[in-house]
């Protein structure tokens, strides 16, 4: 983490402290994960969404976060055209 002093307004110093991009720990894609934690989320969720949805769902975010673009947009392309994925279901 670096950490950056500055002076706002009224003189009061602040400090802002970044953090390095979170980098996947494969090399690999991860497309199938991505894909596979998408469908865990869809059938955690049949008519409502519960606690386990909502794990679900925060995996999927944590997966997402490890993602790189190339995968991302694989992956949207393969839900945009149907990969097991209805409407409403």
């Amino acid at each position: 983490m670096t950490s950056c002093l500055f002076i706002a307004s009224g003189n009061n110093p602040r400090s802002l402290v970044f953090e390095p991009p979170h980098i996947s720990n494969t090399a690999s894609s991860n497309v199938a994960t991505i894909v596979e934690a998408l469908h865990k989320a869809q059938k955690a969720m049949p008519d409502h969404a519960g606690e386990t949805a909502a794990r679900e769902f925060a995996n999927v975010v944590t997966v997402l976060r490890q993602s790189n673009k190339d995968d991302l947009l694989s992956v949207y392309s393969q839900v945009k055209a149907g990969a097991g994925f209805k409407a409403g279901t």
